[in-house]
């Protein structure tokens, strides 16, 4: 398709060659799942997404009381555990990840408006104490800006589409012998309008 028919509202997202989405910009996206699930492999698909389009991605780390907080986000311990190897093992290029480092919860919410006006992807844990109007006042700017806000499960506002990771398995071992070959990743994607579907993809060791 020639480039000036390409419609610049929606951002192509492959898992793999079977599994073809669509990001909308200027909308609120949410990943979720239990920890080990393989929610942060869903981030890094959505993340290759953007840097594969030459536009940028900022990852917004809370810091409480002078110290990085646990985040739902991480694969797991403390939130400068972002896998960064994963990341770019995944094909996100990393040289369009910016990391905004120790933001405390109050001014979370302020980051957040900030970097939206220039930056196209938003990842970041939302604090507990991020109120639905607040939550309405962000969605209302990312939709003004055209950026994507990316969320864990303690997003209290509306969201365009919701990507749970629902289940992953190693594959190439046997009792007592062979080699992980791939991590298969089962993850479930709903939009705004209660379509859900389910996808699996396969991730090489």
């Amino acid at each position: 398709m020639p480039a000036d028919q390409l419609d610049r509202s929606v951002i192509p997202v492959s898992f793999d060659e079977r599994a073809q989405h669509q990001l909308e910009r200027g909308s609120v996206v949410q990943v979720v799942g239990q920890i080990g699930e393989g929610r942060v492999s869903v981030l890094w698909a959505l993340a290759r997404a953007i840097t594969a389009q030459q536009e940028w991605v900022a990852v917004v780390d809370t810091d409480q009381s002078g110290k990085p907080s646990p985040h739902r986000f991480a694969a797991a311990g403390q939130s400068p555990s972002w896998g960064w190897v994963a990341a770019a093992e995944a094909g996100v290029a990393l040289d369009r990840v910016a990391l905004v480092r120790h933001v405390t919860p109050s001014a979370w919410p302020t980051v957040i408006d900030m970097i939206c006006s220039g930056i196209t992807m938003v990842i970041g844990s939302v604090p507990s104490d991020v109120s639905p109007s607040v939550a309405r006042r962000l969605e209302n700017r990312v939709r003004e800006q055209k950026a994507i806000l990316v969320v864990d499960e303690g997003w209290k506002g509306r969201v365009g589409q919701r990507f749970t990771a629902s289940g992953t398995r190693w594959e190439g071992l046997g009792p007592g012998t062979g080699l992980l070959r791939q991590r298969t990743l089962k993850v479930e994607v709903a939009d705004r309008h209660r379509r859900s579907e389910s996808v699996v993809f396969a991730h090489a060791s």
